[in-house]
């Protein structure tokens, strides 16, 4: 069992894996750490509660 889980694990991570070269790298994860913008839609979602909230 130990054996097929590591199996499906590695082509699972592989499908999650990308290169890139330096300069894109910095480009992205500074992308990816930048603040979101400030939006009326995001503003909303911030707001709201969540549906699984209000069946009770």
């Amino acid at each position: 069992m130990d054996a097929s889980r590591e199996a499906a694990e590695a082509v699972v991570s592989d499908r999650h894996a990308f290169r890139s070269d330096a300069a894109r790298s910095r480009s992205f994860m500074d992308i990816f750490d930048a603040e979101p913008r400030q939006t009326e839609r995001l503003r909303r979602l911030i707001v709201s509660r969540a549906p699984w909230d209000e069946q009770q």
